[in-house]
């Protein structure tokens, strides 16, 4: 009996660790529903993948299709449409390689942008510190 406690225990703490697996690959918490129901019942249709998940139908389409879209499953164009896993540890390190060239695009556009402005942020802050410059003095409170 106390088995049957400690393997819901490890399933429990293994779900959870796997949802902040699919977190870190930037996965929301219907795509991670969706994702981990793919991956275990192979291929499947998205009415299945809606009841399974708990993802609302109307919602269960687009989920899918930002799976796609990041490469980890894959859909077929028959009708109704299937749905299946990628092979995880080539899609994972796909979806690392994107997460990081995303990554340096945004910073570079920051960068660059950054570089372009801060000469006018200088100008604003050196006309502001001679107005204060000059305001400053000697006070005296009494």
């Amino acid at each position: 009996m106390s088995n049957s406690i400690n393997k819901t225990s490890l399933d429990s703490e293994d779900k959870d660790t796997k949802y902040k697996v699919l977190s870190e690959l930037g996965l929301n918490e219907y795509e991670s529903r969706a994702y981990l129901t793919v991956l275990e019942a192979g291929i499947v249709v998205a009415r299945e993948i809606s009841d399974r998940s708990g993802i609302p139908y109307a919602k269960v389409y687009q989920v899918l299709e930002n799976l796609i879209q990041k490469q980890l499953i894959i859909g077929d164009e028959s009708r109704p449409k299937k749905f299946r896993s990628r092979n995880p540890k080539e899609s994972f390190i796909e979806r690392l390689n994107t997460i990081e060239s995303d990554w340096m695009e945004n910073h570079n556009r920051r960068v660059a942008l950054i570089n372009r402005e801060v000469d006018s942020f200088e100008k604003l802050f050196k006309t502001n510190k001679e107005d204060i410059d000059e305001e400053q003095g000697v006070w005296t409170i009494v």
